[in-house]
């Protein structure tokens, strides 16, 4: 072999070794540029905070974010909205209810108040309203009977309200009216109501052509006869689930209600 040919051959085996090393470098560089971009929160894509914060309570998103930088701001005003009221302290309520809660009305899914302070603040300053247009699941522990009959009458123009919780805290008289607005709610499909009330619950009529409700998963935790759960599911043809926790014997002297058939 020449002189000339054993040369080029050592070029080529430089310029291949050299070549490796070139692509070893690019790989490390981009390794590092991944390894920086996982590390840096700043480097993440908005759709991925959008995911985090479906797993988020609402105004956690919002006290935790919103004042970060004006990327954030922009994001925490438009994603939907999970709010848990859990608080035992009356000032966080009354800021969590004044300062994110009522500003955001409009991009709230589901609203949770889970104790007898959390309603009564948020009551205090507000109410459910026509503006919570994306609220989905509404539940409320340690209510009132005549604060919630108020309220049932507005929830009948949210458009899409499917999903309601009721835990009363006092023992009314009767359910009938509460049903009654509830049964009229347009897109109800899960309705869970529990009360202590053990007194007679005066069943009203059995439902007639066009005053069905769409509910087709029911709740009924508290005292219900079978002549009155038989009048309940008059209204709820669509019922595809029920649990009835309490259920008694008819009262004494109460004319026997035929069962009816469910569609479903």
């Amino acid at each position: 072999m020449s002189d000339s040919l054993k040369y080029m051959n050592q070029i080529k085996r430089q310029l291949s070794v050299d070549k490796s090393y070139d692509e070893e470098i690019i790989k490390l560089r981009n390794f590092d540029r991944k390894h920086k971009s996982i590390t840096s929160i700043e480097n993440l894509s908005n759709e991925l905070f959008i995911e985090f914060f479906d797993y988020l309570d609402g105004c956690d998103i919002y006290e935790a974010f919103s004042t970060l930088n004006t990327r954030f701001q922009h994001l925490c005003s438009s994603v939907i909205l999970k709010i848990n009221l859990s608080s035992s302290c009356p000032t966080i309520l009354q800021n969590k209810c004044c300062h994110i809660i009522f500003r955001n009305k409009h991009r709230i899914m589901s609203l949770f108040l889970s104790n007898i302070l959390a309603v009564s603040t948020f009551f205090k300053f507000g109410t459910i309203d026509s503006s919570f247009n994306h609220l989905e699941s509404l539940v409320l522990i340690g209510t009132q009977t005549d604060h919630v009959m108020g309220l049932l009458i507005k929830l009948t123009f949210l458009p899409c309200l499917y999903s309601l919780t009721i835990i009363l805290n006092d023992e009314p008289p009767t359910l009938v009216g509460l049903y009654g607005i509830v049964f009229k709610l347009p897109f109800l499909k899960y309705y869970k109501i529990s009360s202590k009330v053990d007194n007679k619950f005066v069943p009203f009529l059995l439902a007639i052509n066009k005053e069905y409700s769409c509910i087709t998963h029911l709740v009924i935790d508290h005292l219900c006869t079978l002549n009155q759960l038989i009048v309940i599911l008059s209204y709820t043809p669509q019922l595809r689930r029920l649990s009835c926790e309490k259920l008694s014997e008819s009262y004494p002297n109460t004319t026997r209600i035929v069962p009816i058939k469910l569609s479903y």
